[in-house]
């Protein structure tokens, strides 16, 4: 199988955005509520709310297919959970730029999917959980699909060797699913180089 058909079977199905539950009256009074329910906390704990309300925004402008607004939204979600400075606001701001580097590579752009991933993962490394495990595994599992596509093969090893390892660290469910996907995929590869290596 020649190489550019692995990558191609890596990429198509590795790409989706990190989805939080919402219902449809949370939908249409996100804002309203974020704004209620922050009355009585700190500037810090507003910031966080906000940046939640603005992952969530993001998110419903790109299942509306408004890329623009989307970024916009996971821009301010990254801007206010960093300012946040509290562990919440770092996951946020996590969530944000994976969801970013989703849609930059969908559209071709290399650099900026780069850049957002890389900012990505180290916001969630600023954070001891399982779901900041899951979020670098994910980033992981992409910048090594990535990489494949650009040609880095050796980075995109090391990306999947990340993943698999932020897999086994975090104990939920999808960061070990990534931590498959990625092995899965340094397997592929591996097997390729080794064919190129024989012919």
């Amino acid at each position: 199988m020649q190489l550019k058909n692995i990558i191609s079977r890596i990429t198509h199905k590795l790409l989706s955005p990190i989805r939080l539950p919402m219902s449809p009256t949370r939908r249409r009074r996100l804002k309203s509520i974020a704004l209620a329910t922050t009355e009585h906390q700190g500037e810090n704990d507003l910031m966080v709310v906000g940046a939640r309300s603005e992952l969530n925004l993001g998110w419903l402008r790109a299942q509306s297919n408004d890329f623009d607004s989307a970024v916009n939204e996971w821009q301010r979600a990254i801007d206010d959970g960093i300012a946040s400075g509290s562990p919440d606001g770092y996951l946020i701001a996590a969530q944000a730029g994976f969801n970013l580097g989703l849609l930059y590579s969908r559209d071709g752009n290399a650099t900026d999917a780069f850049a957002a991933w890389t900012l990505a993962a180290k916001n969630a490394r600023r954070v001891d959980s399982d779901l900041a495990h899951e979020v670098c595994a994910h980033i992981a599992l992409n910048l090594g699909a990535l990489y494949a596509q650009t040609g880095r093969l050796s980075d995109a090893m090391s990306a999947w060797q990340m993943a698999i390892s932020e897999g086994h660290i975090g104990a939920s469910k999808p960061a070990r699913d990534a931590a498959v996907k990625a092995s899965f995929n340094l397997g592929l590869l591996e097997v390729d180089q080794l064919a190129r290596s024989a012919a």
